[in-house]
């Protein structure tokens, strides 16, 4: 089963960007400016937080619509009730040891 090609490519984005270190190699001061702004920056963490919420919220909607229907497996309950958005942790700016003046 794939999921939607935007969504693969996003995930592919992202292990690229885990994978390469952009700022290896690139003048002290450049590479200061390159690893503040992607430290600061919490944007994508959030989008991806909101895909994986969103995702988790349908996943229980849809065992409810199929409970109802008497349908739900018991691999999709035990699937949508094991999501972690009840109990999850948001870092914020005071997580890190941050100095935003660079």
């Amino acid at each position: 089963m794939t999921d939607t090609p935007s969504y693969d490519k996003a995930c592919a984005a992202f292990a690229e960007a885990l994978r390469v270190d952009d700022a290896a190699g690139v003048d002290v001061e450049l590479a200061k400016r390159i690893y503040a702004r992607r430290a600061l920056n919490r944007e994508p963490e959030m989008q991806a937080l909101k895909i994986r919420l969103r995702a988790e919220r349908r996943l229980q909607q849809l065992a409810k619509e199929l409970h109802n229907a008497g349908q739900l497996t018991p691999e999709l309950a035990n699937l949508a009730n094991s999501s972690l958005s009840g109990c999850l942790w948001v870092p914020n700016c005071f997580d890190a040891p941050i100095n935003r003046r660079f």
